[in-house]
């Protein structure tokens, strides 16, 4: 046997190891892309745009007793919420109930991937309504 046979042996048994290796890390990452959906009651903030590669409508939601704005959320109030509003519709309704201050119930979907079509950790809006439950304005 030539060393030229060893050495396309040892090519070919390396491009199985890296197919493999490159097969595996695919299935990981597939096994990650999972939706989870929930809902949360509270206020929310008029709608934004942002966006390096793709603008996005964004906004949050919380339950803080006080109104608050884009630029309070540089503090992260810790049981807000950030989403993404990709129905027109949607943006329209929340956009009137974050000018009128009055309690909402939102249900979302959380992905695991978002392609850079969100600036909110992959958390799109599916729902908007109004909501019962009260919750008490300080301004």
């Amino acid at each position: 046997m030539s060393p030229f046979n060893n050495l396309f042996q040892e090519r070919s048994t390396m491009k199985k190891i890296f197919s493999f290796l490159l097969a595996s890390l695919f299935a990981v990452l597939l096994m990650g892309c999972g939706e989870e959906n929930g809902e949360k009651i509270g206020r929310v903030i008029t709608p934004y745009s942002r966006g390096i590669f793709k603008k996005t409508w964004e906004s949050a939601i919380y339950s803080e007793p006080q109104v608050l704005t884009v630029q309070d959320f540089k503090t992260h109030p810790s049981d807000s919420l950030r989403f993404t509003i990709n129905d027109p519709d949607l943006l329209r309704e929340v956009s009137i109930a974050g000018i009128s201050h009055l309690p909402v119930r939102i249900t979302y979907q959380k992905r695991s991937f978002s392609f850079w079509n969100s600036d909110s950790d992959g958390v799109f809006i599916t729902n908007i309504s109004p909501s019962s439950d009260q919750i008490p304005l300080k301004e």
